[in-house]
């Protein structure tokens, strides 16, 4: 008990000293009067009218200030609103940008793609035809007795390529050999 009442004299104290130092700091601002042509630095009075007018141009002067800064805050802050829209514009070009860039991409992969499949087919394709003339070259090679023993004739491919049968998906036809000759 000894201890709050000491505690709440010791708060008193301090709330005291604090409005007097808040008091303290509380100037007024000095009024903005001209001085008479012959001041000599002593005291000078001043009537009720003048320090009124002093004190009707003093808040004017705040108002017209009050005003200066709402200007100017407006201002920065369009300046602020306007410079983020133009980034956001460079933002939203710059994606356009790279989904266009993305797309053309894509789009020259497939043709990549489709092009070098076209490729593997027609190189497939070609060894099929060499391997089939191979063959066809293969069977159709006859040896016809003649003069010489050495001597071995060959019937054309184009011959060899009308006598061959068609292959099913299942598997190789083999011709029989009387067709061959």
């Amino acid at each position: 008990s000894i201890r709050t009442q000491l505690v709440a004299h010791e708060n008193k104290q301090l709330r005291a000293a604090l409005n007097n130092e808040k008091k303290r700091h509380h100037r007024g601002k000095p009024l903005l009067l001209q001085r008479p042509n012959e001041y000599s630095g002593g005291a000078v009075f001043w009537s009720p009218t003048k320090v009124k007018d002093a004190q009707k141009l003093l808040q004017q002067q705040q108002k017209e200030e009050a005003i200066q800064q709402r200007a100017s805050e407006k201002a920065a802050k369009a300046a602020i609103r306007e410079e983020r829209r133009q980034e956001a514009s460079v933002i939203k070009q710059r994606r356009v940008q790279e989904k266009e860039l993305k797309a053309q991409q894509r789009e020259e992969r497939r043709i990549l793609k489709a092009a070098d499949l076209q490729l593997r087919e027609d190189l497939q394709q070609s060894q099929k035809r060499k391997a089939r003339t191979k063959k066809a070259v293969k069977q159709s090679t006859t040896i016809i007795p003649s003069q010489s023993a050495s001597i071995v004739e060959r019937i054309p491919v184009e011959v060899a390529r009308v006598s061959l049968p068609k292959a099913t998906r299942t598997r190789k036809v083999q011709p029989p050999e009387r067709y061959l000759i």
